[in-house]
Formats: structure tokens, sequence, C-alpha cells
């Protein structure tokens, strides 16, 4: 098989709307470093890898260029990629009635032996429909025969909950892919003159597989003896780094080199998913970042490129990496700037921030979460006042210039108390800011609605109605708005509420997700359309016995959740009916 993995040449497109993307595309592929074509056997296994948004999007994705490197390592698989065009393309192909194809070869989606998505966002699932319609394959699974591609789910969100998803997917792939995909593809080769249905039996029998057509759970009732499909987890992170292979200055981290250094967290805050789908914290070795650094370079030194400029290092519990000043002594030692994800204000190593500041970063991301010590302890980051103020001083004094914060509005228990505390905060921090900052330093709030998430301990909370949002919004940014260097932003309201419905929904969902679609994103027209209550899954759930997403996750898993739905109301265990009861009546309004 021949492989060609370095900067890339143009595709063999043919046809007019072709003709018109071909410069587009070719132009895009030329910026990048990395890319894999593959002129593969006839028996390989064709693959078109999509991402439900545009290439900017995708391309950021660290998930998706991990699986699209780890793919392509196989000689039997030949993986291109496909995203949802541009605007003005997209208007081309559905005017052209020219169907979606790949960039690598330009070959149509329709003609590949599958179309695996890779997807990490609830609002992209509109998105994954729009694909398939504009790919001329049809978009519900029941209505696909032996001549359409297999469609293949996975990404982060089958992490959580697959279901909203279960009536357009064939299979899918549930928790970490790197393993499960290899062992699907070998049963895929292994069925190829099987027909469809017996493909998918054997499917069925995979580990981490879930073929929503011929597993169904019912959550008209709990069942203790429900069959569980169970999340994987690579065997070994070390054997499975998640880094992007291609570097193209079209993504919205330009040409750095991003390095997945740690898996799931070890905190355990109540609103975050990552905690609970990963049971255990993991972490890469400082040698294994730095080899993969420098085979990077050596790589782009072999085609003509300039070395890796810049890398950003990914983790949810960046501080909590266990050989922190080893890496960066590593990293050092080379000449390349380096971004971290968001950090604990009062964990922060001297070493990590010294190595930022020498490498040029001047804005450093903390994330507080919520307003209120109070709050701050109900939702498990019990990280003092004091400590945020100290660690703001500390950072400000070596020299960062400005303050990226995040907070949530909405979270269970909050009180119009802790919105003020939040804003006290901000003032505060201002002040820190002129005293001991670089001078023309802003401090940039980022606050949105909290969206309760499944398998999370607020996985029963109620999302707080859009008025309510909406009031304290316009109260945080009229007492900032005299506050000097205070940026306050929020996200669209509409794609918040749109993300909460999504998250707590199950298979039922495709028929609004279709509506959807056909209201050109309108989704509370959809609704209306169909006649569905949004407030099923945007209000309170813990009058339900069961939940869509409870065939992923054990029953040990979910007592810890109810534990810790509890623990942050202040109330002791119960047994399961009782605690469903009791926290109805807690469930704010």
């Amino acid at each position: 098989m021949e492989v060609s993995r370095g900067t890339a040449r143009s595709a063999p497109f043919t046809g007019s709307c072709k003709l018109m993307l071909k410069k587009t595309i070719a132009d895009t592929l030329a910026r990048e470093h990395g890319t894999i074509i593959k002129r593969g056997a006839s028996h390989a296994v064709r693959i078109a890898l999509v991402f439900p948004n545009t290439y900017y999007v995708g391309m950021s994705n660290l998930g998706f260029q991990t699986i699209y490197r780890h793919l392509n390592a196989r000689d039997d698989v030949v993986c291109e990629r496909a995203f949802l065009p541009e605007p003005a393309d997209l208007q081309d192909l559905r005017k052209s009635r020219t169907p979606l194809f790949t960039y690598e070869t330009g070959m149509a989606l329709g003609d590949f032996d599958i179309v695996a998505f890779s997807i990490s966002f609830e609002n992209d699932y509109s998105n994954l429909i729009r694909i398939l319609d504009l790919a001329r394959i049809p978009v519900l699974a029941h209505d696909r025969t032996s001549f359409d591609p297999i469609i293949l789910i996975g990404g982060a969100i089958t992490y959580i909950n697959p279901e909203p998803l279960a009536d357009f997917s064939d299979v899918m792939v549930i928790g970490d892919g790197e393993e499960t995909a290899y062992r699907y593809i070998d049963q895929y080769i292994e069925d190829k003159n099987k027909p469809r249905e017996t493909h998918l039996q054997h499917t069925l029998n995979l580990d981490g597989m879930y073929v929503p057509a011929i597993r169904k759970f019912s959550t008209d009732e709990y069942n203790t003896s429900i069959d569980q499909v169970a999340k994987q987890q690579v065997s070994s992170f070390e054997d499975y780094p998640a880094y992007s292979g291609i570097l193209t200055p079209d993504t919205e981290f330009g040409e750095t080199m991003l390095i997945e250094i740690s898996r799931g967290c070890p905190r355990r805050c109540r609103f975050c998913a990552v905690s609970y789908v990963y049971p255990k914290f993991r972490a890469l070795k400082p040698e294994t970042i730095l080899n993969l650094i420098h085979a990077e370079n050596e790589r782009l030194e072999r085609v003509g490129q300039p070395k890796v400029k810049a890398v950003g290092l990914v983790s949810s519990a960046m501080c909590d990496y266990p050989y922190l000043d080893e890496l960066c002594a590593g990293l050092d030692t080379l000449d390349i700037r380096i971004g971290v994800s968001s950090v604990r204000v009062d964990l922060i190593p001297e070493s990590l921030l010294n190595l930022m500041l020498k490498t040029g970063l001047r804005t450093m991301t903390i994330a507080p979460e919520a307003g209120s010590e109070r709050l701050r302890k109900a939702i498990n980051k019990p990280i003092s006042s004091e400590q945020i103020l100290t660690g703001a001083e500390r950072i400000l004094t070596k020299g960062i210039k400005n303050l990226k914060l995040y907070y949530m509005v909405g979270l269970p228990t909050e009180t119009d108390e802790d919105i003020d505390e939040l804003i006290e905060m901000t003032k505060a921090l201002s002040q820190l800011q002129r005293i001991h900052g670089v001078p023309g330093g802003k401090l940039r709030l980022s606050i949105n609605p909290f969206i309760p998430k499944a398998l999370t301990p607020f996985q029963w909370s109620p999302m707080v109605a859009p008025k309510e949002i909406k009031r304290k919004l316009n109260y945080i940014m009229k007492s900032l708005r005299r506050t000097p260097g205070v940026d306050v932003k929020h996200e669209s309201l509409k794609s918040a509420y749109f993300e909460g419905i999504l998250s707590r929904g199950g298979r039922e969902l495709s028929v609004f997700l279709l509506e959807t679609v056909r209201q050109e994103g309108d989704w509370k027209r959809a609704a209306d359309e169909i006649g569905m209550d949004t407030n099923a899954y945007l209000g309170d759930m813990a009058d339900r016995e069961t939940l869509p997403w409870d065939f992923i996750s054990t029953d040990k898993e979910q007592h810890r959740l109810q534990w810790e739905y509890r623990k942050s109301h202040g109330l002791p265990h119960r047994s399961k009916g009782v605690e469903r009861a009791e926290s109805r009546v807690l469930s704010p309004e």
C-alpha cells in the first residue's frame, strides 16, 4: 500500500461543482503538514471520517485528529476526512446535487464502506443529519440497505448519552475508540460478504459496541439486571497518545501541536462528567510527550518544513499532572511557545508559571465556576475566595497580562447572594490587576448557563428558566459596566437551551432533530410543530425512575452520583425511591 504523509497536493476532483470547490480544498490541504494520502489495495476497508462541523472546527478537535491518524495506521484501512461545508459551498453542493465528498481524494461519502462520525458536542447533532442528506445516504438507519455504507458514531458524546443519535446510527463505539475501532474493523472484514443484518448481529457481541436497532433499553421502569454496554477505556494510555498529527494555520489554535497529557480528573466536580466517565486519572510520562515533539520535528525537517513553534498541553486537571516539574524542565530546553488548558489558580507550580512566561504566554485561564465560596463547595470545587485572590495576585505579579475566568449561572442551590459575591470577586480581581498587573491588562469573564449533563451528580437537576438566566446575566453586566478592564461575554442562550434538551433526551428526539433541520435550525418552532414539551428535558428529573443513558452506567456508578447529589444539598443518603421523592421537594423552581 502506498502511503504519503507530508504537505498535501491537489486531490483528483471531477464534475462541475467539484471543480468550483477544487481550488478551495486544494489550497486548504496545501497549508497542512502531516496529511495522510493512501493508495490502498482493492481489499482495503475505506472509511470516511466525518466531523459534523466545518473544517476549522473539526481540525481543532484533538479526538478527531487522533482517530484519523490511528485508523490510517492500519495497512488494510484507508481513512479520509469530510466536514460540513462552509455556507457558500453548502449552497453550491445543494444546487448542483453533488454528493458530499472527502478532502483527500474527492470520493463521495456514499461510496465508502464505513462513514464514521466523531461527535463531541450536542449542538452538532443537526449537522450529522445535514451531512447524511448532502451525501445522499438515508438519514435513518432503518431506511438503509446493503448498498449503503455503515454509519458509525463515536466521540465524546458516547461516553455520557448516545441515545439521541440512536435512530441515525447503525453502530456506536461507547467510550475510548482506539482499541474498540480496531476490533470492529476486524469484524467488518470478517463479515465482508455477509448480509448487513448478520454483520450488525455479530457487532452486537463486541465489547463497547452498541447496535441501537437491536439493543433497545426501556426507561419505563428500573431494571436492576439491565444489560449494560460497558464504556471502553484503552488498556494503556501510553500506547495511544492523543496529539494533533496534522498542523495547519486553519484551526482555532493555529499551527500549535496539541498533546493530551492526561485523561480524566481526580477532582469530581459535580457538574462535570469527566471525573465520572473516567474512573481513573491517567497521565502520559514526560519522556513520551517530549518524544512526540521530537518525532514531529524530525518529520517536518524531512519534508523541508519549519519545526513545531508552539505546543498546547491539554488536560482536564492540568495542575494534578504528577510530573509537571519534570515536563516543564524538558520543555524548557525546546525553543517553542507553551499553552495550557485552564489551571487551578491555587495549585499552579512555579515551574509551569515560569515556563509560560518565558515562552511568551500572556493570558491565563482559570475556572472558579461559581461566584461564592459556599456555592463552590456545593459543586465540589472547594477553592476559597482568598485562594483565588492570592493566586491571581501571584500570577499578575509574575507578569501574566490577562486573566480569563469561566463562570456558570443557574447552578443548583444558587441564590442572588452568590451572584453578588461573583461581582465583588471580579471587582477585587480588577483592583489586583491595576495594582500588580501589566498595564493594559484585561479581565475577561465568560459566564454561561449551567447545563445539566448525563452521568454527573446534577443529571437530575433542572436548567433554570431563560428569563431568570437573562436577569442574572444583565445584573452582572450592569454591575460591572464601570469596572476598569473587565469584559463580560456569554454564549447564545438559544444554543445553550438546545444543548440542554439534547443532553438529557432519548432516541425519541430523532423526530425533534429532523424537524429542527427542516426548520433551518429553529428548534423552538420545531418543538411547536411536533407538539414537544421542552420542559420535559429542561426541567427537574428527580421523579424519573430511570434515565435514557442508564444502560452505559453501572449500579455502582449511579449510586455514587446519587450520593454526590444528596451531599450537594446537605442531605443524608437514602434508598432510591425515598431519594427521588425528597429531591423533588429540594429542586429549585
